[in-house]
């Protein structure tokens, strides 16, 4: 038996290793930490009274992708774009994904790139753990600045709702971002 598991792991490090071998063609694994700056519109009917909110806020962003390339240029991913926020004593997140492209340009080569996102999008109060689903969309222009390694800018755009609540948020996003190929 344990024979059995050691050859296990030793082919599952195996493969691990043949899918990080510095080629965006194949397995990819990432993250991405920043700031943002968002605005949002909400309103909310309470009984046949209506309470609108407009703000904007700053805060941490964050993105996590896992995917697979195609080739060196195109890439399919799931990722989950996140804009982190507080207002009053609370904490809140947008959140954007599952499904997302990627075009580099350059291939494995350090490059410019663009990217998108889209399908499901949801509103999170952490502190009260609430909130409400919709449908948002990210946009992304990022440069490899060295293999693994990118500086990107981010645009999320989210319509949250729920029974008689509406969010709606737009947040531009600075990400410093790194991806094992």
């Amino acid at each position: 038996m344990r024979i059995k598991s050691t050859a296990i792991t030793f082919l599952a490090m195996a493969g691990l290793a043949a899918a990080f071998d510095g080629s965006k063609q194949g397995f990819v694994l990432g993250g991405s930490l920043g700031i943002h700056r968002i605005s949002i519109d909400e309103t909310l009917d309470d009984y046949g009274t209506t309470y609108d909110w407009t703000g904007s806020k700053v805060g941490v962003a964050t993105d996590f992708l896992i995917g697979y390339g195609f080739t060196p240029n195109f890439m399919l991913l799931y990722q989950n774009s996140d804009s982190w926020y507080t207002i009053d004593k609370y904490t809140y997140y947008d959140a954007i994904g599952p499904f997302g492209i990627r075009y580099y340009f350059q291939g494995d080569q350090p490059g410019p790139y663009l990217g998108a996102g889209a399908i499901l999008g949801s509103f999170v109060n952490k502190t009260k753990d609430a909130g409400a689903s919709g449908t948002g969309f990210t946009l992304t222009a990022g440069y490899e600045v060295a293999k693994h390694f990118s500086l990107e800018a981010k645009y999320l755009h989210l319509k949250a709702t729920d029974d008689e609540f509406t969010h709606t948020s737009n947040a531009v996003q600075f990400l410093i971002s790194g991806l094992a190929y």
